[in-house]
């Protein structure tokens, strides 16, 4: 009689799950930092939680931005694919920004922005400490890239070291569980299969000083049944596209050299904490008018 009593309590249960549209998932919570170290001035500086949830090849991470100076802090990416199409929703503004990483590249390389990998070699380090009670196995990755910034500028020869803490013995229920609904990103396919726990990168520019240092530990990992509303982006937000990116940022770069030709540092460091926030390190120097 329990027997039966139980078996209808967990069919019970599944019927629930199947109404509100879930499934079976992973969520990772991570501490990162970040520390770029810029030209002249202070170094940028950014600490933050984030909060990922895997079902298959879908993805979402909650705080995408957190941290960053002059972000929407509400702010969390999508992707519910392998493809090359991602989302990031900004609820604090209804608009949902449409990223492209085959019309980002064919865009840079169409100015010369050219970032091309010369090198990359992954090389096992042996067994790392246990983080959530999980093992785990170190390897570093190096990769050797030749960057162009723009049409007729000379490429910088930088170098990008990371080492994972990789959780990859399927022993462990919660690992296997993880790796199985977990897809590797065609971009990682040189390194083992795993969940990455904890992750320091340095990355050097061509006098071999750090340019940019990060790092990451999990602070939780967990087998959970997941909304699959998360994957979608609402109803009514507006969607952004590159181009629209793309002329803003222009718009904010004018700003900023507009500031330098004023002298109003109020104003130049406003505009470098926004370009900065959205990936554009701009070094010395003024745009003549």
């Amino acid at each position: 009689m329990r027997r039966v009593s139980w078996l209808v309590a967990a069919c019970a249960a599944a019927h629930v799950l199947a109404a509100q549209g879930t499934q079976p998932g992973v969520v990772v919570e991570n501490t990162s930092t970040e520390n770029g170290v810029r030209i002249s001035g202070a170094p940028l500086y950014y600490a933050g939680h984030t909060t990922r949830w895997v079902v298959g090849e879908r993805s979402r991470i909650d705080g995408v931005w957190h941290g960053a100076p002059l972000q929407p802090q509400d702010a969390y990416s999508i992707r519910r694919d392998s493809g090359a199409e991602s989302l990031v929703v900004i609820p604090s503004t209804r608009t949902v920004r449409v990223q492209n990483s085959v019309v980002s590249e064919a865009v840079a390389r169409s100015k010369g922005h050219l970032m091309n990998i010369t090198r990359y070699d992954v090389t096992a380090l042996g067994a790392g400490e246990r983080i959530l009670g999980h093992a785990t196995q170190r390897y570093r990755m190096v990769r050797r890239r030749d960057v162009t910034q723009g049409l007729g500028m000379p490429t910088t020869r930088m170098s990008e070291e990371t080492t994972i803490w990789l959780a990859m013995d399927q022993t462990d229920p919660v690992i296997a569980a993880a790796m199985r609904h977990t897809a590797l990103a065609p971009n990682l396919k040189e390194r083992p299969r795993g969940i990455v726990l904890r992750s320091t990168t340095v990355i050097r520019n061509a006098a071999g000083g750090p340019s940019m240092e990060s790092s990451s530990i999990a602070t939780r990992l967990a087998l959970v049944a997941i909304d699959t509303m998360k994957f979608v982006p609402p109803a009514g937000y507006k969607r952004v596209g590159q181009e629209d990116l793309r002329r803003e940022r222009s718009a904010h770069v004018d700003s900023l050299f507009r500031s330098q030709r004023a002298k109003d540092r109020t104003a130049e460091a406003h505009q470098r904490a926004w370009l900065d926030s959205n990936g554009v390190r701009i070094q010395t120097g003024t745009r003549k008018p």
